[in-house]
């Protein structure tokens, strides 16, 4: 575990892993369902992108 979860402190952010198919367009926000079965919808920020093969 890393140190912040370790001492059980508070995030400002959360990260997620979000599986899109390569030939879909990056969503801008993303609706997430809370644990009291509302949702809310995130906007996504994409810190780094791999370079995409146009030719395959």
């Amino acid at each position: 575990m890393d140190n912040i979860t370790t001492l059980q402190q508070l995030h400002a952010y959360a990260k997620v892993c979000v599986e899109i198919f390569v030939d879909f367009e990056l969503p801008r926000f993303i609706n997430v369902e809370l644990s009291d079965g509302s949702f809310v919808s995130i906007g996504v920020e994409v810190p780094w992108l791999s370079m995409r093969c146009l030719q395959c």
